[in-house]
């Protein structure tokens, strides 16, 4: 509006804003070219195995041992891969998929207990040069969120873009994060 990002469009319609943050993953890509920029972001398969849930509490933080880390959802489900990088599914992920729940059954005292859920691959975006891309699009009323460690950042970005927003406070921590490092890339 007037030059201005100034909300979104869902599939129930708009949404007015002043701002708007996008942090859409991959999906950020088409979004930004409808403006003529360029977003150096390329995807990534990743596999996750669930577990099915159990009441037993085998973890209570995020836990990265070579080739493997894992986690325990509040529901009982641990959810686990192969590499934080990607966790490449090859060409047999079911296959992969078990041998991964093997290699999880036996880092646990009772292991044998747990059983196998299911499977899923995702796409996580990743930035040319590996690092998030954070800040100023060039357009006013839009600034951007993406990475390949989104969740794990989410708090920190999400709380560094607020203050830079609603104060006014470019913390220079997102200094070396911005899209305009990219600068044949940016509009800025």
């Amino acid at each position: 509006e007037h030059g201005r990002v100034s909300g979104v469009v869902t599939g129930s319609g708009h949404v007015r804003g002043s701002h708007v943050v996008l942090a859409a993953g991959l999906g950020s890509v088409p979004l930004l070219a409808t403006e003529n920029i360029r977003l150096p972001l390329s995807g990534r398969e990743g596999l996750l195995v669930n577990t099915a849930p159990t009441e037993k509490r085998y973890l209570n933080t995020l836990l990265r041992l070579p080739g493997l880390h894992m986690r325990q959802t509040l529901d009982g489900h641990i959810v686990f891969g192969a590499s934080f990088a990607g966790g490449q599914p090859g060409d047999d992920p079911e296959g992969t998929a078990e041998d991964l729940f093997g290699q999880v059954q036996k880092v646990f005292k009772n292991g044998d207990k747990l059983e196998f859920s299911h499977y899923t691959i995702g796409v996580r975006p990743e930035p040319e040069d590996g690092y998030p891309i954070l800040g100023s699009t060039g357009l006013e009323g839009l600034e951007l969120a993406v990475m390949h460690s989104g969740v794990t950042n989410a708090a920190l970005v999400g709380d560094l873009l607020a203050k830079k927003i609603v104060f006014g406070i470019d913390d220079s921590i997102l200094g070396d994060y911005r899209l305009d490092r990219f600068k044949d890339d940016a509009k800025l």
